[in-house]
């Protein structure tokens, strides 16, 4: 039986970040209000622009219905610090627990919960579900395939709680029509007999999840699609553990399992880094491969799986050895994308796929130079992207002004035909009765006046 994992006190902040991999979260909480365990703090609608209700003192606050794409709840109670870009909680009461979600179906009880996608994607996990049910997806993959090397937090979740996850997969596989479940591990574990696990060999990066569906089923998961394409669903290991504790314990997503250096610790949802039990040195956000400098702000969200402090490494220039194409598992060529990316020709990198790239870190692995190729690529596509909405943004603009100018002048062309048809036809007040006494009326009036 697997040692008890470490769970980490309840720190004095909890700080929740708005800004996610998933999209922008807005407070559905004032300034200086106080939240329980387990209210909603913050809401993301599914366009992006819901507008939140507020919560009340001990409440809970939501957009209604199908407005909200997920929820952020709070682990503790406490009195609300709206920052510019996060709720912060600042804790001053015990530890209690988070009442029971109210939730009926597995779905909307997912949705309640807050579940995201925990490898590290952050896409609410009950919209996946519902695209995978559209599609009539037949397998649903549990990858627990550990994605970064020197972390092993997924497959001690797993050791540690094999009959929590079990349970989640079994409701899973049955909120999908009955689809058939397969549990990928990296190494071998002793598992109930109808339970269908498959260890995935193989090199880094093993658990990706296109590679994933290509070795277990033999289907090959076009560029840029998911798995739903092919009929496949792949959900982190600690997903299904966050929906086996809302559907059989009605208990909302508040703590996730985070590797702190080489150890995986039960740690709150907002913890700040800086108060994990790590030695000195600059922490990083994830593992020593995949992970980036954290801020001095930083705190522990739902997608974060590690924080490591970053190795020493003495950089030199690139020698164009060619190792990290060697090493990279989408075929594109690093050291072009390196180039691309340092003179900041961003259309480039596009041309070159960096949109494709993973973002696994063998590339920096296999540099002889320890070059930071990924984060030069990270910042390539954040370029991009923000370019991108610039010139939607823009070609929007256009169109507004463009409708305006339409609408002006038909609105004057309208006036020009009215003025036109009255010259026209002038009127004949001695034809009408009518009129003409009610001109004389008015004419006598100014007279008076």
């Amino acid at each position: 039986m697997a040692a008890p994992l470490r769970e980490l006190p309840l720190p004095g902040v909890l700080r929740h970040g708005l800004a996610t991999p998933a999209g922008r979260y807005l407070p559905t909480v004032p300034d200086d209000a106080r939240v329980c365990a387990g209210d909603v703090i913050a809401v993301r609608g599914a366009d992006g622009a819901a507008t939140p209700s507020l919560a009340k003192e001990c409440g809970t606050g939501a957009a209604p219905g199908e407005a909200v794409a997920d929820l952020l709840r709070a682990a503790a109670a406490g009195r609300v610090e709206l920052a510019a870009d996060a709720v912060v909680v600042h804790v001053d009461g015990g530890d209690e627990p988070a009442p029971p979600l109210a939730a009926r179906g597995f779905v909307e009880r997912v949705r309640e919960a807050g579940i995201v996608g925990m490898g590290g994607a952050g896409y609410p996990a009950h919209l996946k579900l519902r695209d995978a049910m559209q599609r009539s997806v037949a397998t649903v993959i549990v990858n627990a395939v550990e994605c970064e090397p020197g972390v092993a937090v997924d497959r001690a979740l797993l050791a540690g709680h094999t009959d929590d996850v079990l349970r989640g997969m079994r409701a899973l596989a049955q909120a999908l029509g009955g689809a058939r479940a397969v549990l990928a591990l990296d190494a071998p574990l002793q598992l109930d007999a109808g339970i269908e696990a498959r260890v995935v060999p193989g090199p880094y990066p093993a658990g990706w999840e296109h590679a994933l569906v290509r070795r277990l089923l033999g289907l090959e998961v076009p560029t840029g699609a998911y798995p739903t394409a092919v009929g496949v669903v792949v959900f982190n290991v600690a997903t299904v553990f966050a929906m086996a504790r809302a559907w059989h314990l009605r208990e909302p997503l508040t703590r996730r399992l985070v590797a702190v250096g080489d150890e995986p610790c039960w740690t709150r949802i907002g913890h700040p880094v800086a108060e994990l039990p790590l030695a000195p040195g600059e922490k990083m956000m994830g593992g020593p491969v995949t992970g980036w400098p954290a801020a001095p702000d930083a705190a522990v969200a739902r997608t974060t799986r590690a924080v490591t402090l970053r190795p020493p490494a003495v950089r030199t220039p690139c020698i164009r050895c060619g190792w990290c194409a060697s090493a990279c598992p989408v075929g594109l060529l690093p050291q072009e994308l390196l180039r691309a990316a340092t003179n900041e020709r961003w259309a480039e990198t596009g041309r070159r796929r960096v949109d494709d790239c993973i973002e696994c870190g063998a590339c920096d692995m296999a540099c002889p130079s320890r070059l930071p190729l990924l984060a030069h690529f990270r910042r390539a596509k954040a370029e991009r992207h923000a370019a991108a909405r610039r010139e939607r943004e823009a070609l929007r603009a256009k169109a507004h002004v463009e409708q305006r100018r339409i609408r002006l002048a038909r609105r004057a062309d309208e006036t020009a035909a009215g003025r036109a048809e009255r010259l026209r036809n002038p009127r004949d007040w001695g034809a009408n009765p009518s009129l003409a006494a009610g001109r004389r009326t008015e004419s006598t009036r100014g007279q008076n006046r």
